[in-house]
């Protein structure tokens, strides 16, 4: 397996592309909900700052079960009133 460009290939190389973007995505959202901006605010982050680490990698690779469920977990817990 080698990584190129952030996407693993190779072989077996679709089953470790998500693992590190879920973290990132995961840390990115935590600290963004932190700050506390409002709904609104929180939105637009959401879409500049988090989204964005794992439609990278949605590209080229379909998500996966575990993609969804951090992204609805996430999603949900950001958007705090």
């Amino acid at each position: 397996k080698v990584t190129y460009l952030g996407f693993s290939i190779g072989p077996e190389g679709h089953l470790s592309n998500w693992s590190k973007a879920i973290r990132k995505y995961s840390d990115r959202a935590r600290e963004w909900a932190a700050v506390g901006l409002g709904l609104t605010h929180t939105a637009a982050a959401y879409s500049i700052y988090i989204l964005p680490t794992l439609t990278f990698l949605a590209q080229l690779c379909d998500p996966t079960e575990e993609v969804l469920k951090a992204e609805t977990q996430t999603s949900n817990a950001t958007a705090t009133f």
